[in-house]
């Protein structure tokens, strides 16, 4: 995706609270410019530092430069729950206090669990009001690689076959200049909110939005594109 977009003109950078991994490294490196943040951690660290870090390296006066696409790579939810997260936000209790799966009672997982959801809330919240600043036709789309099981049939975390792991969350958001300038997309997108659709939409849609001539993608699998007829 960033290879065809970097033809067609496009800026790319990827912000990574990630180390790089073989699975995805050189997808990663396709982009223009990369920051990994603390790359010496890997997701498995308990020392990574909190999503907010990538606020730091990403320039949000850079938002009125035109076709530029940033991708924000968070930590997430990864375990150790409790280190992804500050104290204000070790709201609900009880939390877990051991890195051993088996110390933990299935309440205090969740609720550590939980609370990485609202510190998430709070950096969507945070980045969705820094994006409405910007006079320029702007959209977020957040998706999760993955989802997380939580004691169901016996499972705990991801890389798992069962549905917590398959449904992954998802969120768009998009500023008034976007709607204004792209009033059937914005209603494609509205009409389609409540589909089951694979993750793979993602790279269907960033070159639906883009209308980059001469490259191949499926316009049906865009989260823009009208899957049905819409009814009053």
């Amino acid at each position: 995706m960033y290879s065809f977009l970097n033809k067609a003109g496009f800026n790319s950078e990827w912000i990574g609270n990630q180390s790089l991994e073989k699975s995805y490294e050189s997808l990663v490196k396709t982009n223009k410019e990369v920051q990994i943040i603390d790359k010496f951690h890997s997701v498995l660290s308990f020392k990574k530092g909190k999503d907010l870090v990538l606020f730091d390296k990403f320039s949000f006066e850079n938002l009125a430069a035109k076709n530029k696409i940033s991708t924000l790579h968070m930590i997430g939810s990864h375990w150790y729950y409790n280190s992804r997260i500050d104290n204000r936000f070790k709201i609900f209790k009880p939390i877990v206090s051991s890195k051993y799966l088996g110390a933990s009672t299935k309440e205090a997982l969740i609720n550590s669990y939980d609370n990485t959801l609202l510190y998430l809330d709070f950096f969507l919240d945070k980045l969705i009001n820094e994006l409405k600043k910007s006079k320029n036709e702007t959209i977020l789309i957040y998706l999760s690689d993955h989802g997380e099981t939580l004691g169901e049939d016996g499972h705990w975390f991801h890389a798992q076959n069962n549905k917590p792991s398959q449904n992954p969350a998802m969120l768009v958001w998009y500023s008034e200049k976007f709607k204004k300038n792209n009033p059937m997309k914005t209603a494609h997108l509205i009409s389609n909110k409540n589909d089951t659709i694979s993750t793979d939409f993602l790279f269907h849609s960033i070159l639906d939005l883009s209308e980059i001539k001469g490259f191949n993608f499926k316009k049906e699998k865009s989260i823009f594109y009208k899957r049905k007829e819409e009814t009053n």
